[in-house]
C-alpha cells in the first residue's frame, strides 16, 4: 500500500506538468505600424510586424491578436489558429491583387474575426481558399475588392458563423 502511494506521489507532478502544457496556448501579437519581426511577439509592446511571422511562431490552438493596420500579405495557415483583428474596418489583410489572400490547408480549424480580407486574385477562391474547417465570426469578417469568380472556396467545412 505504501509503495503504491509513494509511486503515485512521485509521478503526480510529472502528470500535472504534462497535462498543463498540453492545454496551454499562447497569444501572439501583431502590429503593422510599430511591430518588428525580430520581436518576441508575446505582448502588444513587443508585437510582430506581420501576420505571416506570427503564424510561423504559433502552435496549433494559439491566438493571434492583430492591431489595426493594412497588412499587405498572402497567408497560408497550416495549423489550428484564431486570428482576431481590431475591427473589420480598420484591420485589413490586402492580397495586393496577387494570388489568394488566405489559404487554409487540409485539417486545421481556423477562426477569423474582426478582419477585412481584400484584393485577392485567384480563380476560384481569391479571398479565402479553405481546405480545413473555417469559422468566420459574423458580421466581423468583411470580404471586399476581390477579383475572379468566388471570394471563398471551401473544399472542406465552413463552420456556422457566430456573433
Amino acid at each position: 500500500m505504501r509503495r503504491k502511494l509513494f509511486t503515485s506521489l512521485l509521478f503526480a507532478p510529472v502528470f500535472l506538468a504534462l497535462a498543463s502544457t498540453a492545454v496551454a496556448s499562447t497569444t501572439w501579437y501583431v502590429n503593422g505600424v510599430s511591430g518588428g519581426n525580430s520581436n518576441n511577439c508575446l505582448s502588444p509592446t513587443t508585437a510582430c510586424k506581420t501576420i505571416k511571422h506570427a503564424i510561423s511562431l504559433a502552435a496549433s490552438a494559439d491566438t493571434i491578436m492583430v492591431a489595426a493596420a493594412i497588412y499587405q500579405e498572402n497567408l497560408t495557415i497550416g495549423k489550428s489558429l484564431t486570428i482576431l483583428g481590431s475591427g473589420a474596418p480598420s484591420t485589413i489583410i490586402d492580397g495586393g491583387g496577387v494570388g489568394r489572400v488566405v489559404t487554409i490547408s487540409n485539417g486545421p480549424h481556423v477562426t477569423l474575426s474582426k478582419l477585412t480580407i481584400r484584393n485577392g486574385r485567384a480563380n476560384p477562391g481569391g479571398g479565402i481558399n479553405n481546405s480545413g474547417t473555417l469559422t468566420l465570426t459574423a458580421p466581423s469578417v468583411g470580404i471586399g475588392h476581390l477579383s475572379h469568380v468566388s471570394t471563398i472556396l471551401c473544399s472542406a467545412k465552413l463552420a456556422p458563423a457566430r456573433r
